[in-house]
């Protein structure tokens, strides 16, 4: 088993299955989590919104946010849920990628999101097929311990788990099919975010996967257009953009990605959405 890596706090959308998880090295060595830190989640009703680390570091507070327009769901830094509203997010995270450049003065930018009226969404990028390459208990421990971010060399090339780790590895963004997780670019981060348009496809919804997909990167470019975050703190700022933006400039995308059956809600939600997807994908 992998082992001496701590994992990070691991939270689901429900207007978005998805989630994503680094480290800047701003968690607590100690607690469960970084005193005065938000994190995306679902509140009441499968809002999206954020909720802030407990002053002891021992866990977060409730979940805070309320319903935008005609339902949809509006709110700060997201964590999952179990509602058959889809969408798509991803929660804050990320490596530092070492911007020596970056001064004090940089900032994040505006972290407003953007007019989408230019934008079209790009062409659907499938789930990679799903293998059964890993038992439950090995992708646990393999978010637990973070190996998504390399350092376990039991899932990794002539480890002993080397088929279930090639399984669960992020896929580059540019790759032609996606597996449970993708790596993104994002500011000076390297942010790993959670498959849930792939799982929904693997769950039969295809199209529905595809709408899942449009909102999830119109969110995204409309806060890449303004933001550049560098840091964790900087990175919620980014989430909070991003979960504005499905009910902003993208709600025209939002409303087709409400398309979920109970049985893609029940394969690609649940406490902890990467290993949820990761045994969608990759387990026996």
């Amino acid at each position: 088993m992998a082992a001496g890596k701590r994992g990070c706090p691991l939270i689901l959308f429900v207007v978005a299955l998805t989630a994503s998880c680094g480290s800047d090295g701003s968690e607590s060595e100690a607690g469960n989590c970084t005193p005065g830190r938000s994190v995306e989640c679902t509140g009441p009703s499968g809002c999206s919104g954020y909720q802030e680390c407990k002053d002891d570091g021992s866990g977060y507070a409730d979940c805070i946010c309320g319903n935008g327009p005609e339902g949809t769901e509006t709110g700060g830094n997201a964590t999952g849920g179990t509602s058959a509203t889809a969408g798509s997010g991803g929660n804050a995270a990320g490596i530092a990628n070492g911007d020596a450049g970056a001064s004090a003065d940089d900032g994040p930018g505006s972290c407003m999101p953007a007019d989408m009226s230019d934008w079209t969404a790009p062409p659907y990028v499938p789930a990679r097929p799903a293998q059964e390459v890993c038992t439950v208990a090995q992708v646990e421990d393999y978010i637990t311990n973070s190996c998504h971010f390399g350092g376990c060399a039991d899932y990794e090339a002539g480890g002993e788990l080397e088929a279930c780790g090639e399984c669960l590895a992020p896929s580059a963004s540019d790759a032609t099919a996606h597996g449970s997780m993708v790596e993104l670019t994002v500011g000076t981060l390297t942010s790993v975010e959670t498959n849930s348009a792939g799982c929904v496809e693997l769950a039969g919804q295809a199209d529905c996967a595809a709408h899942v997909q449009a909102l999830d990167a119109c969110a995204r470019e409309a806060c890449l257009r303004t933001c550049s975050p560098r840091d964790s703190t900087e990175y919620n700022l980014y989430s909070t953009c991003k979960a504005a933006a499905r009910s902003g400039p993208c709600a025209d995308y939002a409303s087709p990605a409400a398309c979920l059956l109970p049985e893609a809600v029940a394969a690609c939600s649940g406490t902890d959405t990467f290993v949820q997807l990761g045994i969608a994908f990759c387990a026996e």
